[in-house]
């Protein structure tokens, strides 16, 4: 049985959230895996893992695309007036205006051991702008008008991935980019010389090619950069809990893709803040995920790693103890810890018979504390818990002039369910037993076989009132790594071989400012 310090588990804690993960997974690369398996190539095994499916990875890829549209329109509206030399004569080209512009169509494509490819396909773009020129052969021509240029299906390619750097934070990388437009059209309107005009539709055709590739790449460049490289950078890569606890959620390794998912592979480790002590546990090696995480939009796995050392660290604080006294007890238990009681009810004198003669009609009190870190197991059915603890019997007299203890060395062990909760994941105990290792004191021992069944007795209806108690917090639960606040669709918690799998099929505003270093 594991117990939290109330002046903790009274406070608000929210367990850290991860919306900036899903920025990672948006550009990122690494090795082919070869399996629906969770691995690395890192030496550790992660403690947390993320699962993007390819429709999450689209979804933040129209993120994405909305920015760059507006930085491409931007710039549309934004041409600075041409001036042009040629032979005999110059051009000029002002006033441009945006006159329509249809949004690209945004698709991803995973490449194992390649990237990521992402293409914006079917855009087009209309502008119009005045013009006029000024030739000279043996006298002077000149003209003005007004012109239109449709630029249909035009096409974007480019090829994103990302790496972790020494920080453990995601660093991205666009390699390449082309850009190309199916279809140009000048209609130009003037009063002289057509040839003249034909040839400026085909100095302005080919300088829209030229600068489309250049300004467009450059214009996506932006988008990566503003809206996904600099908050990347700001990512905080540990969250502080309960003001004593930090959980590090660093990569710890590049991320996997295959075909139809991203996984992001982080540290996971809780420790007290400014314990350097080196943690006792080492991530296990995860299994494969179940084949519906494949469909799920977002998947996380928190290793039992996250648990060893989230207990470890609450018990390094010497968090992980409950004082019992009369209070602690419901009224029709209350005898329970007493010197004297009758012939139908349970108590320490019963237990202990000396107790009755050496402290009559007192009340004893109970500390509750692990002699050894917890240990947890989890499979597809429980999160088992199991650790040994002192259970030290304190009996004073009234005057505290005289006082006896009685330690009671225990095993115990206790299964854990796991549910989710208005978005929440929370726990609850159940099949809670123990076994006594030993019980030493200097002035009482256990007198037969009806001592040591009383002290049975009396330790099971302890623990009937503990369970209870632990629940309480356990079935409240810690807040999902949330999205500004956001609700998960329907989201669903399973238990496998070493880890917790929740999966969602729907998160919205996956670009938040809430979780990034000012």
């Amino acid at each position: 049985m594991l117990y939290v310090r109330r002046d903790w588990a009274e406070q608000s804690v929210t367990m850290p959230p991860f919306a900036p993960l899903l920025l990672v997974l948006t550009f990122c690369s690494a090795q082919f895996a070869g399996s629906s398996a969770v691995s690395t190539s890192s030496a550790a095994n992660p403690g947390f893992v993320v699962r993007l499916s390819l429709v999450g990875i689209n979804r933040v890829a129209n993120e994405t695309t909305n920015a760059f549209t507006a930085e491409v329109t931007q710039l549309l509206r934004t041409l600075p007036d041409k001036e042009k030399l040629f032979s005999g004569g110059t051009y000029y080209l002002k006033n441009f205006r945006l006159e329509e512009f249809h949004l690209p169509q945004s698709v991803v494509t995973l490449k194992p051991g390649i990237g990521i490819v992402w293409s914006l396909n079917n855009a087009s773009i209309s502008l119009s702008f005045d013009w006029s020129y000024s030739y000279q052969l043996y006298f002077v021509f000149q003209d003005s008008g007004k012109a239109r240029v449709s630029i249909k299906e035009v096409s974007l390619t480019t090829k994103i991935f990302i790496s972790a750097n020494k920080e453990g934070k995601p660093k991205v990388y666009m390699s390449s980019c082309m850009v190309a437009a199916y279809s140009i059209s000048v209609n130009i309107d003037g009063s002289a010389f057509d040839w003249i005009y034909e040839l400026m539709a085909n100095i302005l055709e080919e300088m829209i090619k030229d600068q489309l590739t250049a300004k467009i790449c450059v214009s996506l460049r932006t988008a990566i950069d503003k809206h996904v490289t600099t908050r990347l950078s700001q990512l905080k890569m540990s969250q502080v809990i309960a003001s004593k606890l930090l959980l590090d959620y660093r990569l710890i390794a590049n991320p996997t893709f295959m075909a139809d998912y991203i996984e992001t592979y982080h540290s996971g480790k809780f420790q007290l803040i400014g314990d350097r002590l080196k943690s006792a546990f080492t991530a296990p090696e995860l299994g494969l995920l179940p084949p519906s995480s494949n469909s799920s939009l977002l998947t996380l796995v928190l290793s039992k790693y996250m648990l060893d050392t989230l207990l470890e660290s609450l018990s390094r604080s010497n968090s992980l103890q409950l004082n019992i006294t009369e209070r602690f007890l419901p009224r029709n238990a209350s005898t329970l810890l007493q010197t004297i009681c009758n012939s139908s009810t349970l108590c320490l004198g019963k237990v202990f018979p000396q107790i009755t003669s050496r402290f009559p009609g007192v009340s004893g009190n109970i500390v509750v504390k692990q002699s050894m870190l917890p240990k947890t197991t989890v499979d597809e059915n429980y999160i088992t818990l199991t650790t040994e603890v002192l259970m030290t019997v304190v009996v004073s007299k009234l005057n505290n002039t005289k006082s006896s203890t009685i330690t009671v060395t225990l095993t115990i062990s206790a299964a854990m369910t796991a549910f989710l909760s208005d978005n929440r994941i929370c726990g609850n105990l159940a099949n809670a037993h123990f076994t006594i290792r030993s019980v030493t004191s200097k002035d009482f021992k256990l007198q037969g076989s009806s001592s040591l069944e009383n002290l049975n007795k009396f330790l099971a209806v302890l623990l009937d009132f503990i369970v209870p108690e632990c629940n309480k917090y356990l079935n409240a639960g810690f807040e999902l790594p949330s999205l500004d606040g956001k609700q998960y669709d329907n989201p669903v918690v399973r238990l496998t071989q070493n880890a917790i799998i929740i999966s969602t099929n729907g998160i919205t505003d996956i670009m938040t400012d809430a979780f990034y270093d000012k």
